[in-house]
């Protein structure tokens, strides 16, 4: 998906003529089963594109914490997260008043009951 559009730039935020991303509405993702069951809380870090269509895209795996969390519970966390990133709505980044592709670090708490 990365290569479909033309002459793409993505902007990182700390340019100064860039208006950074707005999120209007970021779903949460569903506890795991796993987690629940043995009170573990956690919070994924993802990276991902923010269009100027729109879009999120490109979503990644960045980092958890805390960084021992078994493989397992990684897994069930971050794929939560994964299935309810592309459902952000937000209002892109602009640069010099038109809409630009913008990288975003997500980031979502897990606390147990």
């Amino acid at each position: 998906m990365f290569g479909q559009e033309k002459n793409l730039e993505v902007i990182r935020a700390d340019d100064l003529q860039v208006s950074k991303v707005v999120i209007k509405s970021k779903p949460k993702p569903h506890y795991p089963k796993l987690a629940h069951k043995q009170h573990i809380g956690a919070t994924i870090v993802l990276r991902a594109i923010f269009r100027a269509s729109g879009k999120v895209t490109d979503v990644k795996f960045s980092k958890v914490m805390p960084a021992d969390l078994s493989d397992d519970l990684v897994s069930a966390f971050t794929e939560e997260c994964m299935k309810v990133a592309p459902k952000i709505k937000f209002k892109p980044a602009t640069k010099n008043g038109h809409p630009v592709s913008m990288y975003v670090q997500l980031e979502y708490a897990f606390y147990p009951d």
